[in-house]
């Protein structure tokens, strides 16, 4: 399921290739104008589908319903590495496309899906356009700063089974200084792995590779600990993806500020 958002914020860690790549099949949950919820976001449909586009033709990839552990373990398959040669050259790469293949295959529903039964024949970029759409999630652009005392509203916007939903909001707590250290700290967690050079340890010339560990654990505590209500929605239980893209804009929206610099008026009042 950025912060594109899948937005995603899986979204955050993809790495493509510098190379384009042609005939790509691009997302497209209907072609019929969408309608911003014309119903609400049923959470508890016993499957989930995605159409793409490509070569011309319109693909539906039909899935059972996906859990929050499916997500989880779609999120550790990531592993987005920088790599630090010897050299001090540096390379960046993630696993988002495997991944995504690993997901699809444990979820698609072939009997739903126009594929023939014959699942080998789905490129692995069909795969990927397809997981993305089940994630595709992002915080509305206009939000409503929503702030008071006790609690804060963040709004998301969600493609969910050839819909596009909008007004969906999420009302919590507001955060402490404690939740906010540790969504901070999910977001900087990393391994530093020094590799041997020569049957030694030679941390000056080694290579070493720093690998982001997965965060989503953090963003579903931090989730569950401060809401309080949502709308827009109905059944249950909440989709990891919308729960992770929720807490994420909660933080970026409770915790902004901007720096006052007086103008002439105010220094002649001073």
């Amino acid at each position: 399921m950025s912060e594109q958002q899948w937005h995603p914020e899986r979204q955050n860690l993809e790495v493509r290739s510098e190379k384009p790549v042609e005939n790509l099949p691009v997302v497209s949950p209907n072609p019929e104008p969408l309608i911003p919820n014309p119903v609400l976001l049923d959470l508890s449909a016993p499957q989930r589908w995605v159409a793409i586009n490509a070569g011309g033709k319109r693909h539906i990839h039909t899935f059972s319903q996906l859990t929050a552990e499916d997500w989880l373990a779609y999120d550790r398959a990531l592993r987005p590495t920088l790599r630090v040669g010897s050299d001090d050259s540096m390379e960046s790469s993630s696993k988002t496309l495997l991944a995504a293949a690993e997901l699809w295959n444990k979820k698609i529903v072939v009997s739903g899906s126009d594929w023939a039964q014959d699942r080998s024949s789905v490129p692995l970029r069909h795969q990927e356009e397809a997981v993305k759409g089940l994630g595709y999630v992002s915080a509305s652009p206009d939000q409503d700063a929503g702030l008071d005392t006790e609690a804060v509203t963040v709004t998301l916007e969600a493609l969910w089974n050839g819909r596009y939903f909008k007004n969906l909001t999420h009302r919590f707590k507001r955060p402490l200084v404690e939740h906010e250290l540790r969504f901070q700290e999910a977001l900087r967690r990393s391994a530093f792995i020094t590799q041997k050079v020569g049957g030694q340890r030679r941390p000056s010339k080694a290579a070493s590779e720093i690998i982001s560990l997965p965060n989503l654990p953090t963003m579903l505590a931090l989730y569950d600990e401060l809401i309080v209500s949502t709308s827009g929605y109905t059944g249950s239980p909440m989709d990891a993806l919308h729960k992770s893209c929720a807490i994420r804009a909660l933080f970026n929206q409770s915790t902004a500020a901007e720096l006052e610099i007086p103008g002439d008026e105010d220094d002649a009042r001073s």
